[in-house]
């Protein structure tokens, strides 16, 4: 489910910033700008794991930052690896049921909830009650009789990773701010950056 990932990258500190230690000094910034952030092809990075190495300063004398270092230049620059939310494939995870549509459900693991359960991959016999907005589990008894499990938000569910769809977004907030500043609503749903599919034909509910 998580990987290190090395990631090379410009990295500016302030001169409010000078006071700090080198190493935390870098660390901060790119705890910024990387934590809860998706890169494109690689994941939803949790946080900086390790700083390896940090080049020479380059000195900017008409720039408020005080210095420039970029990673994996001619190997004397900075390095650092970050901790990287990206499931594997047929990896098997435990979630909650955050939301029901007739598209399916999606699911919530706390620190990420872009992820969708197409009504096609459920498991047989989960059909969906568009009055109530909730997806039912009819499990066969002896005979004909069935027994339904609802699948109320909250309930722990197990699935299977079965696709990871990166989209090549721009900022999600200045997305919001210009929604807002044209007047709609800003609780649209937006593109994601990143979008798991699920199968729980081989799961289960809880």
């Amino acid at each position: 489910m998580f990987i290190l990932s090395e990631i090379e990258d410009l990295v500016r500190v302030k001169p409010g910033d000078l006071w700090k230690p080198r190493a935390e000094a870098v660390t901060d910034v790119l705890h910024k700008k990387y934590a809860n952030k998706v890169v494109h092809d690689l994941g939803l990075c949790i946080q900086v794991f390790d700083i390896l190495s940090i080049g020479d300063a380059i000195i900017h004398a008409c720039q408020d930052g005080s210095y420039q270092s970029k990673v994996l230049i001619d190997l004397k620059k900075v390095v650092f690896r970050v901790i990287v939310f990206r499931p594997f494939m047929d990896e098997i995870i435990i979630g909650s049921i955050a939301t029901q549509s007739q598209e399916g459900i999606r699911v919530t693991i706390g620190f990420f909830s872009d992820i969708l359960i197409p009504a096609h991959k459920m498991r047989p016999g989960t059909i969906f009650y568009p009055k109530e907005s909730v997806w039912c589990w009819q499990i066969p008894n002896e005979g004909s009789d069935t027994t339904e499990l609802f699948l109320d938000k909250g309930l722990d569910i197990q699935f299977r990773v079965k696709e990871l769809k990166f989209a090549d977004v721009g900022p999600m907030e200045r997305d919001r701010q210009l929604r807002a500043a044209q007047g709609r609503s800003t609780e649209e749903e937006l593109e994601v950056p990143l979008h798991i599919i699920f199968d729980v034909n081989e799961g289960r509910y809880f």
